[in-house]
């Protein structure tokens, strides 16, 4: 049951990113392709660069919807330093801090 929740979430979120940018995220669909939704997700939890993806909802207002949200309200199906990482990420984007 939380797998289908979490990839519900991942799907909503990754919609409305392609509605904002109207167009395709070709990298975020490749390595959910790759590497699954859950180790996607990790992966660009230890990225520490910010991704276009939080910049682009962070300036639409909806980081609520962040893959960064996503593994905060998910928590069970993440490892600590994974939450760790987007808790970090979210209050940078919160702060506007993204280089």
């Amino acid at each position: 049951m939380e797998d289908a929740a979490l990839r519900r979430d991942i799907d909503l979120a990754i919609e409305e990113y392609e509605r904002l940018i109207g167009g395709y995220a070709t990298y975020t669909h490749r390595m959910i392709d790759t590497y699954g939704p859950k180790e996607a997700l990790c992966r660009l939890m230890a990225d520490s660069k910010i991704q276009k993806g939080l910049k682009t909802l962070a300036r639409a207002g909806k980081l609520d919807i962040s893959f960064e949200a996503i593994v905060v309200r998910h928590r069970g199906s993440f490892r600590q330093p994974i939450i760790d990482a987007a808790e970090w990420r979210l209050e940078r984007a919160r702060l506007g801090d993204f280089d």
